[in-house]
């Protein structure tokens, strides 16, 4: 239960030292599982936790969205769109 309370008040002290808060959670946890357990363990857990986050299909998509979005951007097909979208508004009124 203390070690719990010391794990809290770390992350609290370095969150509103202004850390952000999935680093100060990080490294709270990886401190906090490496004196539970040791360090090996810990860092193994860090690099699949790094490799499970990279290779979710979630994450992969966004980037895919984005350049999708700078190739209609950069054909102009975004001006037409918005164009066809303000006629289709404009004669349903």
């Amino acid at each position: 239960m203390i070690i719990a309370s010391l794990g809290f008040l770390a992350a609290f002290i370095l969150i509103f030292s202004r850390v952000p808060i999935a680093i100060a959670l990080s490294v709270v946890g990886f401190v906090g599982f490496a004196f539970m357990t040791n360090v090996t363990p810990s860092l193994t857990m860090l690099a699949f936790a790094a490799k499970d986050s990279s290779m979710s299909y979630t994450l992969s998509v966004i980037p895919l969205f984005v350049l999708m979005g700078n190739f209609i951007a950069g054909a102009g097909i975004s001006g037409d769109l918005f164009r066809a979208a303000r006629a289709s508004r404009a004669t349903c009124r």
